[in-house]
């Protein structure tokens, strides 16, 4: 996680990934592209980082750790401050659907420019929220 809390004016991303590998070079990715981002390894810190910092939006594997993917939207649902913060699911499960409270579902392995797409797309989603 950042030192301090980026800009209001960036758009920022939490990536709630337990790969340390893919969650750095996600959030490098997303940093190059004017993103801010937040970083979380498994469900349970990505829900108190979701609380404490309120970001845009979430990138979130739903194979976390401690908090699965799909106990994380439970969670996110019923917590009114956070409820309305989009969320795209990242899955490496060729057949998984997009999980009820997501806005998209990205597989594993990402194609760059599907995914920088994909978030583009997003990019002041959760702004007002």
């Amino acid at each position: 996680m950042p030192a301090q809390l980026p800009d209001a004016e960036i758009c920022t991303v939490l990536v709630a990934e337990e790969d340390d590998t893919l969650r750095g070079a996600i959030a490098m990715v997303l940093e190059s592209d004017g993103f801010a981002t937040l970083q979380a390894e498994c469900g349970a810190d990505a829900l108190a980082i979701l609380e404490a910092h309120r970001p845009d939006f979430v990138l979130l594997d739903l194979n976390l750790p401690t908090l699965n993917g799909l106990d994380f939207f439970r969670l996110k649902a019923g917590d009114l401050r956070v409820a309305s913060i989009p969320v795209i699911a990242i899955t490496a499960n060729p057949k998984a659907a997009v999980p009820r409270g997501a806005v998209g579902l990205l597989r594993k392995p990402f194609n760059l420019d599907e995914f920088l797409r994909v978030l583009d797309g997003q990019r002041g989603l959760g702004r007002g929220t």
